[in-house]
């Protein structure tokens, strides 16, 4: 049973999946689920063109990390819904898809939140414990005067408040910081013992800032060189949201003066890494490859959850982690 539908229930379909290689995991885990419910899936991938048989029958477009737009939406004109196996969907355009009926869905899931809402705080401790130069005291036998600095005590502003940010709140409870938020559209009533302020306020206030926003029009370099100005000298950044949030020149440009004194990024504006960013050279940041949320659970939910969205949607219902609602006004 997916998503309390029984087999009974499940409509059988051609489901079009287009994927990039890096997401191969993910793709066959899925790939696995679908057919053991009996669907047709025609896989190609972003150097190829478009199946003739997903263009004549597809109404499921699964899609991991390659360019959706109206061009290619136009080509699969049986396509009532576009599902990402992934959090993330940047490379979907909302804006055609609505215009053309279809649905976009995303892969949310609890593990994935839960995950990154750990990994989130482990990358807050280790920046402000500064554990790069733990480590290369271990190395060098370096008796320098510590530099590791509490959590308790601080102010911790925190950029979003989508589930990975509650999360992260949840689990900083009795920590003793001080816990701020903003977020464009705050809650009527949030929890206890959390300040829900301007972003200006946010970033000259707090000790360690988390970017937990979403990436769009309105957060695309929302951290620049003016606003990390704005920030405490001796400050700490963990980025576990998306690159492109942070201006990374300007960013790297801080690190180096010692304006900001701690990063922690999981995520880039370009992904991977180039191996000559001159962040790979600074010994005040921590790096990993967008993958420290990346647990065993989560792996497992992402294309469980994926296929899930597709009974449902070929049941007539509407998934959950629906991402353009205004599509069902004038679905396809």
């Amino acid at each position: 049973m997916l998503n309390g539908l029984n087999p009974e229930e499940m409509n059988l379909a051609s489901i079009a999946l287009l994927g990039r290689r890096q997401y191969s995991p993910y793709l066959r885990d899925f790939i696995a689920t679908a057919l053991a419910a009996r669907h047709e899936v025609i896989w190609w991938t972003d150097d190829e063109p478009v199946p003739a048989r997903a263009a004549a029958e597809a109404e499921i477009l699964v899609v991991t990390g390659s360019p959706c737009d109206r061009a290619l939406m136009i080509q699969l004109p049986r396509l009532r819904a576009i599902i990402s196996p992934l959090i993330g969907i940047e490379n979907i355009s909302l804006a055609d898809a609505t215009s053309l009926g279809i649905m976009v869905v995303n892969g949310e899931v609890d593990e994935n939140a839960e995950s990154v809402a750990e990994a989130s705080i482990m990358l807050l401790l280790a920046s402000l414990y500064d554990l790069p130069r733990s480590q290369r005291k271990m190395r060098q036998s370096d008796g320098a005067l510590p530099t590791a600095m509490m959590l308790s005590g601080k102010k911790i502003g925190i950029l979003g408040y989508g589930a990975i940010a509650r999360g992260v709140l949840r689990r900083l409870e009795g920590w003793g910081a001080e816990l701020s938020v903003h977020t464009r559209t705050p809650p009527e009533q949030g929890p206890p013992g959390v300040a829900f302020i301007p972003l200006e306020a946010l970033l000259r206030e707090s000790d360690a800032l988390l970017v937990l926003a979403s990436l769009n029009a309105s957060t695309y370099h929302l951290i620049d060189a003016e606003r990390i100005g704005w920030m405490k000298r001796g400050a700490v950044i963990v980025n576990t949201s998306r690159g492109a949030i942070i201006d990374e020149a300007a960013l790297t440009d801080a690190l180096r003066r010692g304006a900001i004194a701690r990063a922690a990024l999981d995520v880039f504006e370009v992904e991977p890494l180039d191996p000559d960013s001159p962040l790979r050279d600074l010994p005040n940041v921590i790096l990993t490859p967008h993958c420290v949320g990346h647990t065993v659970e989560s792996h497992a939910a992402i294309p469980v959850k994926a296929a899930a969205n597709v009974e449902t949607v070929l049941a007539g219902r509407v998934p959950a982690s629906l991402r353009n609602p205004d599509v069902l006004a004038t679905p396809r």
